[in-house]
């Protein structure tokens, strides 16, 4: 059985950290996890991407600021 990481950001557009999740999620296959990625706010072009690798990506909608 496979352990499962789970990635929480604050959005999965674009940026260094959105670039390293897709890196992460393209060697997925090689990997003896199940990656699951959380994007806070939004998605967009690297959820896009990583959703295409197979993996698992759920969208918020929800501000990640603290009032």
């Amino acid at each position: 059985m496979k352990q499962s990481v789970l990635h929480v950001l604050g959005s999965l557009d674009f940026g260094g950290v959105e670039t390293r999740m897709q890196n992460i999620s393209a060697k997925r296959f090689v990997s003896r996890f199940d990656q699951r990625f959380v994007a806070i706010k939004s998605g967009g072009r690297a959820a896009t991407t990583i959703t295409e690798s197979g993996a698992s990506v759920t969208i918020l909608g929800v501000s990640p600021t603290i009032p």
